[in-house]
């Protein structure tokens, strides 16, 4: 873990760190005092007390979790700012439990049963409660990629907590008394919060990703909704009822396990003790479980038998209780329970959830995880109560004989959910493409073989999902080579990829039989694909001579690459191919794209196919560049950025290039002779950089240019990196200034469009014109995207709210959801920028708005009107231009013509011609 730690960030891992510490400091602190309270109830208070405490925990852990769901919604949708609490929040709530975990340990000097019945719930719910703060907080902190990251390693200070806490309790009982160690679970608890002190406050974005419409689904959906939609579902109806079988047998290993201590052990004085060294060796063993067992037993038994683990052991335990064996069959029963219930049966479960869709997933888990958890407590809880009554003498053998019962449901349901579990993938095959999330765990046995079933598929769609599922589990070598008799051209080629991509040379003598297939693309890629991972020059030699121009351009180029081939016979073979048929050259560039290693040669021909007449050549040249991956292509793949086709892989190729690439693409953004459409290719090429100084290019950048187009492109590539959890370094003030100058721009548009409607209004003759109409048009959208630009800027400024929710309800035509939008904007938004913001928006008439953004409709002619728009040049000023010229106002902006530059004057004759 400690190593893990190193892979990340400093700052991430400084975060990190404090919440492991934060989560081991809340573990161990519950474990103590989770010792201490039923060392103490079990000396005073009967054990037939403790179903109804059960029942009481659930129905209170079901209250204030809905509670806790209510308010943290309020918090979220809160218009009025909120005043910075004197605590932070996952502090404050440490520093509340240890102070009422220290009335606790006060009050229990007097021994009465009330405190510890109130004890025995307030223990059963504080950890999960502060736990759950802290894990709230962390969303606010972390970004989806950093929670993937570092979520794992916060999770393991739970478990080593655990550890601690029991350790410290069975060594500390030696010299203190049990209600002791309750105060040194508070103590525990405020040094805890001192650590939680030292998060930072939340500016990240969420760690699960949300749609814009979540909070309006969830607020539509009850608890009852909600609970329906899974009871609908099959699969999901049995991963619920796994969950449910297992709170209830845990609730009831639990009353049988301390009724068995309480009746066994006569000295109450050693019960403490013996809780504690019980804890202290189920979390051991949970701990050794998880680290080393579950991989285990994963690889060996698969989802399903993994399911089996922990009913048959507990089944069997529970016969032992049925027999009358007590205390052994009761610790047994505990030992199971502690050990594989947070482990092995939790992953197990956790792996039934993949295959779904990542909706359903997120739906159906929390209510499944709620009801299962909280509505199981609560019903072998009531059970208990009802046996108890009914069996008071012989409840250690009833309850022996229920665990037995519901271990052998737990059977039967996991055994009937593996054909649902295999079925979820084959629906997910039939859609043509599985949900391959960086999380997806390893699949069991059973999984893998339905996928290498689905490769037998009619439905080309069903094959290829197959294929992608085993190659993002890196079982690449379990596709047969058969599969390349395929009918279908993309599954062989996506097969022959991954055959390459596993270095795998099974499938060379199939490669070798369609030698001769009919289509010559497929031939070339079976080439192509065995002299990657078998370059045999003899064989490839032999191919030189083959009648198919393909044939000859892949095995040449193979043979190049591997210095089989060099200097003037390389270069003048290649050249002789690079003179053939459309289709040689299109294999020649496919063949250069998956060359082992580049040259002189090699350089030199991709540098003529990016030149080629043919435009699938240049595409198939730009991508082979990439891969080559020599700094001297990144002039030619800047050059090919202004064609329309091969452009979109020159950007990537310039991307997998990296900082070779990256100072002269900056330089090219200030080339003024360079196309606005090429100018915003760089920028995608940037942003697609493997440079780690990508970002700060486009940061700086932002801030320098004066070309509204390129600001814009750049601003969604940096917001799109900050959601990522990029750090955009970007200071605030040149933020601000930003959108300042986005609003005084989309003030001087409103103004001009104001007077130019205006001035039509006296001439009628020209309100009707094409170029009146256009003019019109191109200055509202000058202001719809300079509105578009200053929400970008604002969501950089305050990552922590969705600006285009925001957006959209400013353009609603529901007024309630125009006034919540602008009341956000009015209480997220810092002065002095607000107030510019909120004219922008303001409902109010145009030329209200335009006296609120500080600008002013000045009175001119038209004929003044037309230069001003001239003088601005671009697009504006060519409208205006062929506005002039239909009008019959040529000679009056003449002047303004001349002084317009050469691409406006350009546009100007396209629009006139």
């Amino acid at each position: 873990m400690a190593l893990a730690l190193f892979d990340v960030r400093p700052e991430e891992r400084r975060v990190a760190s404090i919440a492991f510490f934060t989560l081991l400091g809340i573990t161990a602190a519950h474990t103590l005092i989770e010792t201490a309270r039923d060392a103490l109830f079990l000396a005073k208070i009967p054990v037939e007390h403790l179903p109804a405490l059960y029942l009481a925990i659930a129905a209170a852990g079901l209250v204030t979790t809905r509670a806790g769901a209510a308010f943290e919604a309020r918090r979220a949708t809160e218009r009025a700012p909120r005043k910075k609490p004197l605590l932070d929040p996952v502090g404050g709530a440490l520093v509340g439990a240890a102070l009422v975990t220290t009335l606790f340990w006060l009050a229990t000097a007097a021994n009465s049963p009330a405190v510890l019945y109130a004890l025995y719930i307030y223990s059963g719910m504080f950890a999960s409660w502060v736990a759950g703060r802290l894990w709230i907080r962390l969303g606010t902190i972390f970004t989806v990629v950093q929670a993937k990251r570092l979520y794992g390693l916060v999770g393991t200070g739970g478990v080593l907590g655990a550890v601690l806490g029991a350790a410290v309790a069975r060594a500390s009982l030696a010299a203190v008394e049990v209600r002791s160690l309750l105060l040194f679970g508070a103590g525990l608890l405020v040094l805890t919060a001192g650590a939680a002190t030292m998060l930072p406050r939340g500016t990240g974005e969420r760690p699960r990703k949300r749609n814009d419409d979540d909070d309006d689904e969830e607020k539509s959906a009850g608890l009852g909704a909600q609970i329906g939609d899974v009871v609908k579902h099959p699969y999901l109806v049995r991963i619920l009822g796994l969950v449910l079988l297992t709170a209830c047998a845990g609730t009831a290993v639990d009353f049988f396990f301390k009724r068995e201590v309480a009746t066994a052990i006569t000295d109450k004085t050693q019960i403490a003790p013996f809780l504690a060294t019980v804890s202290l060796a189920t979390n051991i063993a949970s701990l050794l479980a998880q680290a080393i067992g579950v991989g285990i037993a994963m690889r060996a038994l698969g989802v399903h038998r993994a399911l089996y683990v922990m009913p048959l052991l507990l089944g069997a335990s529970a016969g032992a209780a049925v027999l009358g064996l007590g205390l052994g069959a009761a610790l047994a029963m505990r030992g199971i329970d502690g050990t594989l219930r947070h482990s092995l049966h939790k992953t197990s479960v956790e792996l039934l959830f993949v295959p779904l869709p990542d909706s359903d997933r997120a739906r159906a888990k929390p209510i499944i995880d709620l009801v299962g958890q909280r509505g199981g407590q609560a019903l072998a809880s009531v059970a208990l109560l009802g046996l108890a009554a009914l069996f008071k003498n012989e409840i250690g053998v009833v309850v022996g004989g229920v665990v037995l019962a519901l271990a052998c449901a737990w059977l039967l349901l996991a055994r009937g959910i593996r054909p649902r579990y295999l079925e979820v993938f084959r629906s997910t095959l039939r859609r043509g493409r599985a949900e391959l999330t960086e999380e997806l765990p390893e699949l069991d046995m059973s999984a893998l073989t339905t996928l290498i079933a689905a490769l037998s598929s009619r439905k080309d769609a069903e094959v290829l999902g197959a294929l992608d599922l085993l190659a993002a589990q890196q079982r690449g070598r379990l596709i047969p080579s058969l599969v390349l008799f395929h009918p279908s051209k993309p599954i062989v080629l996506r097969a022959l990829d991954l055959f390459v991509r596993e270095r795998s040379t099974d499938f060379v003598p199939v490669a070798d039989r369609l030698l001769t297939h009919p289509d010559p693309e497929i031939r070339a890629a079976m080439l192509r694909a065995r002299a990657s991972v078998e370059p045999d020059p003899e064989f490839l030699r032999e191919r030189l001579n083959d009648p198919a121009g393909e044939i000859r351009a892949t095995a040449l180029v193979a043979l190049v690459a591997n210095g089989e081939l060099v200097g003037t016979e390389a270069k003048a073979a290649l050249a002789e191919l690079a003179e053939a048929s459309v289709d040689v050259r299109r294999a020649l560039a496919r063949a250069l794209a998956s060359a082992p290693a580049s040259n002189e040669a090699l350089e030199s021909i991709v540098v003529t196919l990016a030149n080629d007449e043919d435009v699938e050549t240049r595409v198939l040249a730009a991508t082979a560049m990439g891969a080559l991956g020599s700094r001297s292509f990144v002039g030619v793949l800047i050059a090919l950025l202004s064609d329309r086709r091969a452009g979109l892989a020159a950007i990537e190729a310039l991307g997998t290039l990296g900082e070779a690439a990256l100072d002269p693409l900056d330089r090219a953004l200030d080339d003024k002779t360079l196309a606005d459409e090429v100018k915003w290719r760089i920028v995608r090429a940037i942003a697609r950089s493997t440079s780690a100084r990508a970002i700060p290019v486009l940061a700086r950048r932002v801030v320098e240019t004066k070309d509204i187009g390129v600001r814009a492109r750049i601003l969604r590539v940096l917001r799109a990196a900050q959601s990522s959890g990029e750090n955009i370094p970007i200071d605030r003030a040149d933020l601000e200034m930003i959108a300042e100058q986005d609003i005084a721009a989309i003030g001087r548009a409103l103004a001009l469009r104001l007077l130019h409607a205006k001035l039509l209004e006296t001439r009628p003759t020209l309100k009707t014109m094409a170029g009146a109409e256009l003019i019109q048009k191109l200055l509202r959208d000058k202001e719809i995207e300079g509105t578009e630009r200053v929400f970008l800027v604002l969501a950089l400024l305050y990552p922590q709210e969705r600006f285009p929710r925001i957006q959209r309800g400013l353009e609603s035509s529901n007024p309630k959801e125009k006034a919540s939008s602008r009341e956000l904007l009015e209480n997220v938004v810092r002065s002095p920028l607000r107030d510019r913001v909120l004219a922008l928006v303001d409902d109010a008439g145009d030329l209200e708005r335009l006296r609120k953004i500080g600008k002013e409709m000045r009175e001119e002619k038209y004929e003044d009107l037309l230069r001003a728009m001239i003088d601005q040049g671009g697009e504006l000023g060519a409208l205006a231009v062929y506005h002039a010229r239909e009008a019959g106002l040529r000679e009056s902006v003449k002047e303004a013509i001349e002084k317009l530059d050469a691409e406006g004057r350009a546009f100007a004759e396209e629009l006139a011609t």
